[in-house]
């Protein structure tokens, strides 16, 4: 399962979860007959665990990164790049949270880069 379509599934609020069930048919080849509304609400609750672990793993090595370079009380900037941080609002709410319960003396503030990969 892709990363975009994780994303999708994790961040459908339709009320028959028409995304999840299209993805679980188109994707992993589940016929959308055998998909029931049931199967979709568990699906979309496992890509939300998925979110907050890796959102989880994340922040511990940001602080990790953090604490080696003696960042005190205040405020931090990490560039990032890349649709997981634009397009997939969860995961950064997820990350702040993480962020905030590791280290909460230290605001992590990212900033948007449109080319990370050439800095």
């Amino acid at each position: 399962l892709t990363t975009p379509a994780m994303c999708s599934m994790d961040q459908d609020e339709s009320p028959g979860l028409q995304e999840c069930s299209r993805i679980m048919d188109e994707v992993l080849k589940l016929p959308v007959e055998s998909c029931t509304l049931k199967h979709c609400k568990l699906v979309k609750e496992v890509c939300g665990l998925v979110r907050e672990r890796a959102a989880r793993l994340l922040a511990a090595a940001l602080v990790g990164v953090a604490r080696r370079r003696n960042c005190g009380a205040g405020e931090v900037e990490v560039a990032v790049d890349g649709g997981l941080f634009e397009n997939y609002k969860a995961f950064g709410e997820s990350l702040d949270i993480a962020l905030h319960t590791l280290m909460p003396e230290i605001k992590v503030k990212f900033q948007h880069t449109s080319d990370g990969s050439g800095v």
